[in-house]
């Protein structure tokens, strides 16, 4: 059996480019260590949506919707950081990384005040949702039964 998708892989490759996009730390949103403001978090709001049309085994397409704040001490800092990554997500660049390691950007939801009551005296949150179409490299590599031949007469055909 060789290896299913890898959340922890792409989230890597996300992160590296914000920070080299915006000079920023992107961490998960649970992580205790307290960073130096301003910077990123995201969190998996669901992370396996199925698609219909799939096999739902070899190369399986699914969505996964992820959340990113930006952290500030500013409500307006926290804003203009959210917004530049939401834009950074629909650049042709980052379009063409996505491509490259198998996931792509659907969709990127309006940017949203996301303060947090208890933590709004120490900092502003702003941030958003964003969809993400995944093609899993997974492949089942048992042999099936594609064809069915009974006294010379075809009675599965796989493909048709």
């Amino acid at each position: 059996m060789q290896n299913t998708f890898s959340h922890k892989n792409m989230m890597g490759i996300i992160i590296d480019e914000i920070k080299s996009a915006t000079g920023l730390d992107c961490v998960e949103q649970s992580t205790v260590k307290q960073l130096d403001y301003p910077f990123y978090t995201f969190r998996n709001v669901i992370s396996h949506t199925s698609i219909g049309f799939t096999d739902n085994v070899d190369s399986e397409e699914f969505e996964m919707t992820l959340h990113f704040d930006a952290h500030s001490l500013s409500m307006y800092e926290a804003t203009d950081y959210a917004e530049k990554l939401h834009k950074l997500f629909q650049t042709q660049e980052f379009d063409l990384l996505s491509a490259q390691n198998n996931f792509y950007i659907i969709d990127c939801d309006d940017i949203e005040n996301t303060d947090n009551p208890i933590s709004i005296q120490v900092e502003r949150q702003a941030g958003f949702n964003m969809s993400i179409r995944v093609v899993d490299n997974f492949k089942d590599d048992k042999a099936t039964i594609d064809n069915i031949e009974i006294n010379g007469g075809q009675i599965t055909n796989k493909e048709g």
